[in-house]
């Protein structure tokens, strides 16, 4: 299910296949199943599913809205105010618990039910927008913001534990086992550990904001950025440098593994236009990838190339050694998480 810019949300339905040569089962087909056009007045920031076939989505508009499965559609039987004060820039969820993050320099932290969604507590520590959040663990709250900093909330001590000083505004956040990981502007993924919260290393690659974030697997990170890069990185190895990485046109700015070798990611053409794809893995390599560039569109594009440390990468990947930094035209900062989202969406 994805959420987007236009207030939309849409189901998209992957379609298994058998793929010889020991890759096992991989996507064969992606499609767009349907769309309810009414999930927020403005975008919707962040989804979150459920176990008991329950979705919890969070609109720019300072609602959480709930939803259950019927008949192959989403029907909304619930709506909360969260709270927030200005718009809400990202939700995420870890078990029945759902985070929210706003504008207005707070993190809240709601428990979802079956039919309703209650709140619980607060937390305050950043003084700028805060734009992305995770959960560490069912405690723990990893938040990025625009005052230049992480930031980790326990909910049981209900305050800040830990500052994270990135030196710059942090568009994404993520987080393993070991380590937690913060996605900055300047393109830099920087590396904190969990036990003294000391920053590690930084990964560099990226040519602009680092607006997404996921673990594929407890060693494999993908982060996406404004420049249009897709990468994995190794974050168990001892090299600094993408295991794999592809050059999309455009944004990206969402990314969901399903599994071990599955990536979904999201992005925003450069004429403002919504875009999902998925990418399948053979021990890191890029086997199979699709995308919908919209409703009932499907492309399958399909690259069959070893791993990267035995070929060199066809055209469309980017190389390793990389650097330079490409800047989208129009897409500025903004004042705001909000204002940062509508350049995205219209500026580049």
């Amino acid at each position: 299910v994805c959420g987007g810019g236009d207030a939309a949300l849409s189901t998209l339905t992957l379609s298994p296949a058998w793929t010889p040569g020991g890759i096992g089962w991989t996507p064969s087909h992606l499609e767009l199943a349907s769309t309810v056009a009414s999930a927020a007045e403005d975008f919707v920031v962040g989804l979150s599913v459920f176990s008991r076939g329950h979705l919890c989505t969070a609109g720019a508009d300072r609602l959480l809205r709930l939803w259950t499965e019927a008949d192959g559609a989403w029907h909304e039987v619930h709506q909360r105010p969260t709270g927030h004060e200005k718009a809400l820039l990202a939700s995420c969820c870890c078990e029945d618990q759902v985070v929210t993050s706003s504008d207005d320099c707070t993190l809240r932290v709601f428990s979802v039910g079956q039919a309703d969604v209650s709140f619980c507590l607060a937390h305050r520590g950043h003084s700028a927008p805060v734009y992305a959040c995770d959960w560490i663990d069912t405690n723990l709250v990893l938040s990025g913001s625009f005052d230049r900093s992480g930031g980790v909330f326990d909910g049981r001590r209900k305050k800040r534990v830990c500052e994270l000083p990135a030196g710059q505004r942090v568009y994404s956040v993520a987080a393993s086992e070991k380590c937690c990981f913060l996605g900055q502007a300047d393109g830099v993924i920087s590396v904190w550990d969990r036990r003294k919260w000391a920053k590690l290393v930084e990964l560099r690659g990226h040519g602009h904001f680092v607006e997404a974030l996921t673990m594929l697997s407890p060693r494999v990170l993908a982060s996406g950025a404004a420049d249009g890069t897709l990468r994995l990185w190794d974050v168990c190895g001892p090299a600094t440098c993408p295991t794999w990485s592809r050059r999309m046109d455009g944004v990206i700015t969402g990314l969901h593994a399903l599994g071990e070798d599955v990536l979904l990611w999201a992005g925003v053409t450069p004429a403002g236009r919504g875009r999902v794809g998925a990418v399948a893995f053979d021990l890191q390599a890029a086997v199979h990838a699709w995308e919908v560039a919209g409703p009932g569109v499907d492309q399958r594009r399909t690259s069959r190339c070893g791993r990267p440390r035995d070929l060199a990468p066809p055209p469309s990947f980017v190389p390793f050694e990389e650097r330079r930094a490409s800047r989208p035209m129009g897409v500025p900062q903004g004042a705001n998480g909000l204002g940062h989202l509508r350049a995205l969406v219209k500026g580049n």
